[in-house]
């Protein structure tokens, strides 16, 4: 309370030292905020520390993909290639290369090969029939969909102009006979 008065009587500007002003919407926001999004498998809690928050994790995460922050650390390349395992195993399958061409061997035959990166040029290529069946059947789907929505549409706007046509002949009738109602009275005055 003191030193706002001294800054007043000096003309000087506040400076926050834990807050700033958000551009977008004018509010004052926490500088030292942990602003990432909770994840419960590695994310064990959050403290405060010399007024900075931060959060407690079982290991450190090389990379965050959010919309505010794009990343913390970034490995190498040669260091991520390191990290990847060389597990030999079989495979059954036929591999073909992205340009499509065969392999040497022609047929089905159990290879060995490695998970290294020199491995990721070869997978199968073949579509999966049942996904591509899926697809179809929801496309089926949404078409019918769109069919029966129009036709309850249509349904709607019928309706909706009889039951004003059967409106506009109410307030005729009720009209008619209200005119009906004054000659009446008039004819009854006159006499």
């Amino acid at each position: 309370l003191a030193s706002s008065k001294e800054r007043k009587a000096k003309c000087e500007d506040w400076s926050p030292a834990y807050f700033q002003q958000d551009l977008k919407s004018g509010y004052w926001v926490y500088k030292h905020a942990d602003l990432r999004p909770w994840d419960p498998r590695n994310d064990l809690y959050q403290y405060e520390s010399n007024y900075v928050i931060s959060t407690r994790t079982r290991h450190l995460t090389s990379m965050i993909r959010t919309s505010s922050i794009s990343s913390i650390q970034r490995q190498p390349e040669d260091m991520r290639v390191n990290v990847m395992p060389k597990v030999k195993r079989k495979i059954n399958i036929k591999q073909t290369s992205f340009d499509g061409e065969d392999n040497d061997s022609g047929s089905e035959s159990e290879e060995y090969h490695s998970d290294s990166t020199q491995s990721a040029k070869y997978h199968k290529l073949s579509p999966n029939n049942s996904i591509l069946s899926a697809i179809n059947d929801l496309q089926q789907g949404i078409e019918e969909h769109g069919h029966r929505i129009d036709k309850l549409q249509e349904r709607l706007t019928k309706h909706l102009q009889s039951e004003s046509s059967h409106t506009h002949f109410y307030y005729h009738l009720f009209f008619i006979i209200f005119i009906f109602g004054v000659l009446q009275a008039i004819s009854l005055y006159l006499r």
